[in-house]
C-alpha cells in the first residue's frame, strides 16, 4: 500500500504501481465515489458513457420535439441527473 499526498486543488499523484495495475494513461476518466467515509475512484469506460449519453438525449429528443428549448434543456437535465442516479445505485451493487 502506498501513501499519497493531497496538492493544492484538491489533486493527487496515483503511484506508478497503481497506474500500471489499472493500465492508467494521463486523460483517463475515473468516476468518484464516497462510501462510508472512503474514497473510490473506478476507471470509467468511455464508451459505455458516451453511449448512455448518446441514448439519453435521443431519448428525451423524441418525447419533446414541440417543446422550447428552455424545457427540452430542464428535461435533458433531469434525464441525466436520473442516469446518474441509477449509476450510484449499480456501482453499489
Amino acid at each position: 500500500m502506498a501513501i499519497v499526498k493531497l496538492l493544492r486543488d484538491g489533486q493527487l499523484t496515483l503511484p506508478a504501481e497503481v497506474l500500471q495495475a489499472l493500465k492508467l494513461a494521463e486523460g483517463t476518466l475515473l468516476h468518484t465515489e464516497v462510501r462510508n467515509g472512503v474514497v473510490i475512484l473506478r476507471p470509467l469506460d468511455r464508451k459505455a458513457a458516451k453511449h448512455r449519453i448518446r441514448e439519453l438525449v435521443e431519448r428525451a429528443w423524441q418525447a419533446t420535439e414541440s417543446l422550447s428549448d428552455e424545457e427540452w434543456e430542464c428535461r435533458v437535465t433531469k434525464a441525466i441527473a436520473a442516469a446518474k442516479r441509477e449509476e450510484r445505485k449499480r456501482l453499489r451493487r
